[in-house]
């Protein structure tokens, strides 16, 4: 699911013009960076890694990091927002989560997709990748350069 959260990034970047692109690609990263951190120092392991992935700690990473990027505006603090929570978004589809750290087994979501995930990530790529192409064309960032992005993230699909 790693090119949709690419995607999702690169969607919400137009919705923040003067935000760099480097904080909302790392924004879609942000929980499992923290999930890398919290397993090297063994606080969040799988199958839940609920320190990092669960809704009500990703409502808190998402948070923290768009509280950096205040100072752009409340819809700068809003794009980062949606783009750090959409990664938990984007893995409940396919991999399920918790709600809350610690959460007993009554309290997890399951994956609502499980068959035909890779059609749905593809999918989910392509209509984020076209926000991205559309608001790159309005932002005059050149057509070979957008393409290209948009490309490489597609390809990331192919894995």
């Amino acid at each position: 699911m790693y090119a949709a959260h690419f995607a999702a990034g690169l969607a919400l970047k137009g919705r923040a013009p003067r935000v760099p692109m480097m904080a909302f690609l790392i924004g879609a990263f942000v929980l499992d960076i923290l999930w890398i951190v919290f397993d090297v120092l063994d606080v969040d392991r799988l199958p839940l890694n609920d320190w990092s992935h669960s809704l009500l700690m990703a409502i808190v990473w998402s948070s923290v990091f768009a509280a950096f990027f205040r100072r752009f505006g409340s819809r700068a603090f809003v794009a980062v927002w949606l783009t750090v929570f959409s990664h938990f978004v984007l893995d409940l589809l396919v991999q399920g989560a918790t709600l809350l750290p610690g959460a007993s087994g009554r309290l997890i979501i399951a994956a609502p997709v499980v068959e035909h995930a890779r059609i749905l990530q593809v999918g989910l790529c392509g209509m984020l990748l076209g926000v991205y192409l559309h608001d790159a064309s309005r932002a005059s960032v050149p057509a070979w350069r957008a393409l290209l992005v948009s490309s490489i993230v597609l390809a990331l699909n192919l894995r």
